[in-house]
């Protein structure tokens, strides 16, 4: 019995990029106290990534799709939000969280460009993704975004001295 075709999500290079968002999200919650509940999200998002990827490539109503890349969009601003919470609770470096962020930043270039083009079957096309300031992601250009990271920063610390 030969093998058998994968399905059209897992050819899509976006799909395979969530895939190795997966394995390296599995790398950094291995070595984490799960019960932060950043942890928590990163585990349901990276997850969330992938379904909803698969779900707008098996969809043939273009509203449909675009539902779905903005569901997997959100999910991948979430990782990458958790990721800073976890270097702002000094459980990550952000040496550690960058390649995380920067596939994050890859996938969300990739998921802008598949919703412009959701007329379209599947287009992969890149349209790169910059912020003002030059962060991988537009919310960590907001004021209130970084002041709230340093606020998570100054709680886990007094927390642990407690």
């Amino acid at each position: 019995m030969g093998m058998t075709q994968p399905f059209g999500h897992e050819k899509l290079i976006i799909y395979q990029k969530g895939m190795s968002f997966m394995t390296l999200r599995s790398a950094l919650l291995d070595r984490l106290d799960r019960r932060v509940a950043a942890c928590d999200h990163l585990d349901r998002g990276a997850e969330s990534i992938v379904v909803n990827i698969a779900h707008a490539s098996n969809t043939w109503l273009p509203k449909e799709r675009i539902v779905y890349l903005g569901h997997a969009n959100g999910s991948a601003i979430e990782c990458a939000a958790c990721l800073d919470v976890l270097v702002a609770k000094a459980l990550l470096a952000s040496t550690e969280a960058y390649p995380g962020k920067s596939l994050l930043a890859e996938i969300v270039s990739m998921l802008i460009a598949m919703r412009k083009t959701a007329a379209n079957r599947a287009c992969e096309t890149h349209a790169q993704y910059h912020t003002r300031v030059g962060n991988l992601f537009t919310h960590e250009d907001l004021e209130v975004y970084q002041v709230a990271l340093q606020l998570i920063a100054r709680l886990s610390k007094a927390a642990t001295h407690e």
